[in-house]
């Protein structure tokens, strides 16, 4: 077994730029929208979808659970030719409850991401390792928040009602073969990522980990692409351990992660997340999501999801320079602000310049006594200074 890969994402019904992830690949950024309520509008995400690939994500995940959900992901599969996701239990979740009264059977799973493959979803996340067996250590466990993953209530909810084991788990090699059939990449999506900072690793985070593993084993014999998700709440001191132990877990297969670096940044989780997100980048991660400030209070705006996107880009890129020495960039911006000022006018940035810095513009910061001014005087004289 090759320990350590790289995927294509990027499926053969649409025609779309496909992009490497995993080893030796950049890190990816994936940015999310979604309708939440029948009243939301389906063109404003389709705008923060625009938005979001404008601001530098490699991948937009659609998390619709209202509305015409098909006809949401038909037009935002046809909007794009960038690498598009979504989560498969959402929509057969959602299609149990409005359409069949709450009966589900595997075989309602099995159709629900055999469509989604086939429209032409190029990642799609499956929430496989939560079963039947983990429902009572749920209601038993010590976790302040036992469980927080929506894919994963969903498909707990689901199990509960019409008492049957997770069809994803049990019908994997069913899936696989339409995974390849389409050229659809997989996401193994975590139940059981820590809710809390103080709920961190225990039997039930550990016992999926394995689970992915041993999925990802199957998927990689079968040559069908595949990563993993983790992480979720977690000091800063834990992220490199869970980063480097499921990599092992799970033959180095791309890592994406969702995390945060504490519980206390309601409203502003965008930065709790680039802390966390920069430490995992380091650690060995290769996919981050784009979280935006009012991840745990609201659905984000356009303007949320922009600075999210960014945000990501330069965590990103902070953790990118310990993982790959990617160091380039910053030289580069480094000679140009040493030759002329801090605006580093002509050198190349991780991000778009803010417009107003674009035309003629002088630095502010330090006035007349810009350090770079004197560090040039001091040099020209330097020479003539007595040892």
């Amino acid at each position: 077994m090759k320990i350590g890969t790289k995927i294509e994402i990027g499926s053969n019904v649409r025609n779309i730029d496909r992009i490497d992830c995993g080893l030796g690949a950049p890190v990816r950024v994936i940015a999310n929208i979604g309708v939440t309520f029948e009243t939301d509008s389906i063109d404003k995400e389709l705008d923060k979808a625009k938005r979001a690939f404008e601001a530098g994500a490699d991948i937009v995940t659609d998390h619709s659970v209202a509305g015409d959900i098909e006809s949401i992901h038909k037009r935002l599969l046809s909007a794009f030719r960038c690498p598009i996701s979504t989560v498969s239990i959402y929509e057969a979740y959602v299609n149990a409850k409005l359409k069949n009264k709450g009966y589900f059977d595997p075989d309602n799973a099995i159709k629900t991401f055999e469509k989604q493959a086939s429209e032409g979803f190029d990642l799609i996340t499956l929430h496989a390792t939560i079963l039947k067996e983990d429902l009572p250590r749920i209601a038993h466990s010590k976790r302040i928040i036992p469980i927080a993953s929506r894919g994963g209530t969903m498909m707990a909810d689901l199990m509960i009602e019409n008492n049957i084991e997770n069809p994803y788990w049990t019908y994997f090699e069913d899936i696989l073969e339409i995974a390849k059939k389409y050229r659809t990449s997989l996401s193994l999506g975590t139940a059981f990522r820590p809710a809390s900072i103080l709920d961190l690793p225990d039997f039930l985070y550990k016992v999926e980990i394995k689970r992915m593993g041993a999925l990802v084993k199957k998927a990689l014999k079968n040559n069908v692409g595949i990563m993993v998700e983790g992480i979720g709440h977690a000091r800063l001191d834990y992220i490199p351990r869970m980063v480097k132990e499921a990599k092992r877990i799970t033959y180095g297969v791309p890592y994406r992660v969702l995390c945060v670096a504490c519980d206390s940044a309601l409203y502003r989780d965008h930065i709790a997340s680039a802390i966390a997100s920069a430490v995992a980048v380091a650690a060995g991660a290769d996919v981050i999501s784009a979280v935006t400030r009012s991840e745990h209070v609201r659905r984000p705006t356009i303007n949320d999801v922009i600075e999210a996107v960014e945000t990501a880009k330069i965590a990103a890129h902070c953790g990118d320079i310990v993982r790959r020495g990617n160091l380039q960039i910053d030289k580069e911006i480094s000679i140009r602000r040493n030759k002329t000022t801090c605006l580093a006018r002509g050198a190349p940035t991780l991000l778009q310049r803010p417009k107003e810095l674009v035309k003629d513009y002088t630095c502010t910061m330090c006035g007349p006594y810009c350090a770079l001014r004197i560090m040039r005087k001091i040099k020209k004289v330097e020479s003539k200074i007595a040892v």
